[in-house]
């Protein structure tokens, strides 16, 4: 589901399967991550991918190649090269 919703950018149904996921006891790991991050990349949020990156860290999930990705795709949908 997370990947679904993802492509299309729609962050709220990501975040909301998501918790989802967790609730029904399936881990969090770095494909999920990344699915995440995706989304806000896709919608050109960088302060939320920003956001679940350092979640990401935080729960000792190293980031990868798709992750920064990810994260350059959000920075280059909006327009700030420098982040």
């Amino acid at each position: 589901m997370l990947n679904i919703y993802a492509r299309t950018g729609d962050t709220e149904a990501v975040v909301y399967w998501w918790h989802e996921m967790l609730r029904a006891g399936i881990p969090a790991d770095r494909v999920s991550y990344n699915t995440l991050l995706k989304a806000f990349a896709r919608s050109g949020d960088i302060v939320g991918a920003e956001r679940w990156l350092q979640e990401m860290v935080d729960q000792g999930i190293d980031a990868d190649m798709v992750t920064y990705n990810a994260l350059i795709a959000a920075s280059a949908r909006v327009g700030d090269i420098r982040r």
